[in-house]
Order: C-alpha cells, then structure tokens, then sequence
C-alpha cells in the first residue's frame, strides 16, 4: 500500500500557520466573513481578497467579497453546475438551501465566469430551487 502523501503535504490552502495570520491580512471591516474564509478556504483567502483587487472589487464589502469567493471557486474549482458551486464547492448550501438573493448572486456570478444565457441561468436556478434532496441539487437535469 502506498502511504498518503496528504500526511506530509498540505491540501490546497492548509499551509496555514495560525488563522490569527491570515485574518490579520484580509481587511477589517467584514471578520465574521473572513473568519469564514480563513476557515474554509486557509491560506488561499488570502487568494480571494487578491481577486476582489483585480476585479476592482471592494474586499472590505461583504457583497464584494462574496463575489470575489465564487470568482476564484469557479476559476479553480470550475464547478460546472450552479449546485454544484452552493453545495460541494463553497458549502454555502451545506445547511440548507440559501435565500432567493443569495442564489441569484451566486447565480450572476457563474453565469458571467461560465458565458451562462439567461436561459441556462434560469435552469440552473430552478435545477438548485426544485431538487427533491439537497445532494441532488448539485446535479444539473438536462433534458434528453
């Protein structure tokens, strides 16, 4: 058997020293948020906040960052269903479904990365509101 190499070296992000060091890089304003991140994501929200920059987005905006997150899960990760994102890839939807605004963010958002039309949006939107399970959710139904 060969032994885990996960023993020795870090998964992406858990390279982390202290999550004190990483909240200390990110802005201020919004900590619960980058609380949040430092936790899920370890040394790679750090990551996110360079990508709000980029996008001229406004790190110390929790709507900003939330933006900047599923850019850089997208660009990563590149989930390729709208559930996919909410529920395996950002563990927004790890609870339960998220709001209707919170969906619709996430929605524009990989629909703008992915090159999504308004229909496809929309399907996918339906495919995460209509599942019967939450597991489901993250697998998008197309038609035959």
């Amino acid at each position: 058997m060969i032994p885990s190499s996960t023993l020795r070296l870090p998964l992406p992000g858990g390279d982390i020293v202290a999550p004190l060091t990483v909240n200390q890089a990110l802005p201020a304003n919004t900590l619960n948020i980058h609380e949040r991140l430092a936790s899920f994501y370890g040394s790679e929200a750090e990551d996110i906040v360079k990508v709000a920059r980029s996008e001229k987005l406004d790190p110390d905006d929790p709507t900003d960052l939330c933006r900047a997150e599923l850019m850089f899960v997208i660009r990563t990760e590149m989930p390729q269903t709208l559930g996919d994102l909410l529920f395996r890839r950002t563990g927004r939807a790890a609870a339960g479904l998220p709001d209707d605004r919170e969906i619709e963010l996430c929605a524009r958002t990989m629909a703008k990365e992915c090159r999504w039309d308004a229909k496809r949006m929309a399907a996918e939107i339906q495919s995460v509101k209509t599942a019967s399970m939450l597991w489901q959710a993250a697998c998008f139904k197309r038609d035959p």
